[in-house]
């Protein structure tokens, strides 16, 4: 199993099947290729997994059980606006499945565009959102590496011109586990985002504007 949408998170596809066809003599085994853009998508490469394993049933449960838990978030009566930062040098706007993460936390993303790849864009045009809650979820990096990487980087002065600075509503996350690749663990991500939005602990979430 491997991927095409970022050489980042996972090793580059043609790296991949050259591997695979050497270990297996012949053609190989099969290499299969996820490419969801959405939470729907996601849910949907489960079932092809669980189908290609010969275990339908266990992946059906799994999707049941991911859904339930996606139903059974609330949703704030005040819905803030959020920026989740995918990389800071360059900034990086997320797109695919994340901001609907966001959406399905009670946020309102205001960077990346829904189903789309990922962007580069200005400091000023994050500033310009304005958002009232910024969360660091770098792709391919865990919630140390992300805090290093925090750490190290001074915060540009647009940044620090958002309610979300001013507030003290700056997170970080683990963005490898929660919102970089696409599997269960993006129900997760939704949860935590959820907390922060609704301005709840999260173990999982550490402000970065303590």
């Amino acid at each position: 199993l491997t991927q095409e949408l970022c050489r980042v998170c996972a090793v580059f596809y043609p790296t991949v099947l050259e591997a695979a066809r050497s270990a297996g003599g012949g053609d190989g085994p099969l290499v299969v290729s996820l490419e969801p853009h959405s939470m729907a998508d996601v849910l949907a490469t489960i079932e092809l997994i669980a189908g290609l394993a010969g275990v339908e049933a266990r992946g059906s449960e799994l999707i049941a059980t991911l859904s339930g838990s996606l139903a059974a978030i609330e949703q704030p009566a005040v819905v803030p606006s959020v920026a989740v930062i995918e990389w800071l040098e360059p900034l990086f706007a997320p797109g695919h499945w994340v901001p609907e993460q966001v959406e399905l936390a009670g946020g309102k993303p205001v960077i990346g565009q829904r189903h789309e790849p990922s962007r580069e864009i200005a400091w000023q045009n994050l500033a310009d959102t304005d958002p009232q809650v910024v969360v660091l979820g770098l792709c391919g990096f865990d919630l140390v590496r992300s805090l290093e990487e925090w750490e190290s980087f001074p915060p540009p002065e647009p940044l620090t011109r958002t309610s979300a600075w001013r507030a003290g509503r700056v997170w970080a996350i683990d963005g490898s586990a929660y919102v970089s690749r696409p599997g269960p663990r993006l129900v997760d991500g939704v949860e935590i985002l959820s907390a922060i939005v609704a301005g709840r602990p999260d173990p999982r979430a550490v402000s970065l504007r303590a």
